[in-house]
């Protein structure tokens, strides 16, 4: 009778932490590496987690052990962010060019595979931004988005404006958009969390059943967006002038017609 109690007791911590951060099961099972339905089991009660089921949903939770296993009399229950895990570990830093503006990456599979190549850098072409934007000690790069991306409100043609990490503390909230650029391509996304047993990164874009897990050593460079050139607002701002100059065309037009009435009926009137 206690194993069936303690099943559902974990299961039932389990789910509640799952229920609370709004995560899908199939989300935590792919965490795990199993199936949604053997996940489900586990949340049901059916079914104790593994040892290492068990660590990486602690990790990702920043609970502990104890606390699955027994209660929150063990910990208080409230969730941090992984940063304040203490997980700090450098970055690689992205490799320097001539130029002290605004490079920009239109072919991300090249860029993945050439970014410590100065000379390859140096042919980028240049973006500028307002000085505001950047700091002296930062280094930034633009990035096009060349596919549809699932975040809000970017778009295919959109240049991202990202400054670089050096350290993963410096990943602050979820709330923010990355450029993650990793052994195999980039990604824009939203940092979630890390799993620390695993160093696996937590990524998802804004729906909620995507997401993507890179290997800490995978991955080459983060950059946090800090602005957005977008080609979609500009042709809408370029179509809005045309309008704008036909429009005074046509009052200019209807002008000079009803200046030319007003003189015909004087004319006649006389």
């Amino acid at each position: 009778m206690q194993e069936i109690l303690s099943k559902k007791n974990i299961g039932q911590r389990i789910k509640a932490l799952r229920v609370e951060n709004n995560y899908s099961q199939a989300f935590i099972a792919n965490l795990l590496n199993i199936s949604r339905s053997n996940y489900s089991q586990i949340e049901l009660g059916n079914q104790f987690p593994t040892y290492e089921a068990l660590s990486v949903i602690a990790s990702y939770y920043s609970k502990t052990y104890d606390w699955l296993l027994h209660g929150p009399d063990f910990l208080a229950a409230s969730r941090q962010v992984f940063k304040k895990q203490g997980f700090s570990k450098e970055l690689p830093r992205a490799s320097s060019a001539t130029s002290k503006r605004i490079l920009t990456v239109n072919d991300s599979l090249n860029y993945v595979h050439r970014l410590h190549d100065v000379t390859y850098l140096n042919s980028l072409p240049i973006f500028d931004i307002p000085d505001s934007l950047i700091k002296e000690s930062c280094t930034c790069r633009g990035f096009t988005i060349d596919n549809s991306e699932s975040l809000k409100h970017l778009y295919p043609g959109d240049i991202l404006i990202g400054r670089q990490l050096t350290d993963f503390s410096q990943i602050a909230s979820s709330n923010d958009i990355y450029i993650v650029v990793t052994l195999t391509g980039i990604v824009f996304c939203r940092i979630e969390n890390i799993i620390v047993e695993k160093e696996l990164l937590v990524c998802q874009n804004d729906e909620s059943d995507k997401y993507f897990n890179p290997a800490v050593a995978d991955i080459q460079e983060i950059w946090i967006a800090i602005g957005k050139y977008s080609a979609i607002i500009q042709p809408v701002i370029n179509t809005l002038e045309n309008m704008v100059l036909t429009i005074g065309e046509s009052i200019n037009l209807l002008e000079r017609e009803v200046h030319k009435l007003n003189k015909r009926y004087k004319l006649k009137s006389l």
